[in-house]
């Protein structure tokens, strides 16, 4: 829970390249708008984004990431997610069932958690290749 609750709109980690988890919480409740992340990070806890701004989530340069944790990015309006194969994702059946993030991850993993470019459009996540 580092840093919830604060005001933070544009968050750059591509340079911390020590930086292996993103921890529980840890950007909770703020208006993130722009994320960039290192390459290394594998693996990103739960709630760690929730509740932002992210409409545009591109994880393809994290070559290292393993696994989502559930509701990593809950309740951000997202719009769409550029992400690498075979990430393990885990998703919310029961209170953010109908929340984008975990409906994306539904899709994902029924998608055989191929690499791809993944947009909402028509009220609906649809695949395309990176």
């Amino acid at each position: 829970m580092a840093f919830k609750n604060n005001q933070i709109e544009t968050l750059n980690l591509s340079n911390c390249i020590n930086l292996r988890i993103i921890k529980v919480y840890a950007f909770f409740n703020n208006p993130i708008k722009q994320l960039k992340l290192s390459k290394n990070i594998e693996l990103i806890e739960y709630h760690a984004f929730e509740n932002n701004q992210i409409e545009s989530l591109d994880l393809s340069n994290c070559i290292k990431l393993k696994e989502i944790l559930s509701d990593a990015f809950s309740d951000n309006p997202l719009k769409e997610v550029k992400i690498l194969d075979n990430i393990e994702i885990e998703y919310d059946i029961d209170y953010y069932k109908n929340d984008m993030w975990n409906i994306f991850a539904r899709y994902y993993n029924n998608n055989k958690k191929k690499a791809g470019d993944y947009k909402y459009i028509d009220n609906k996540w649809q695949w395309y290749p990176l």
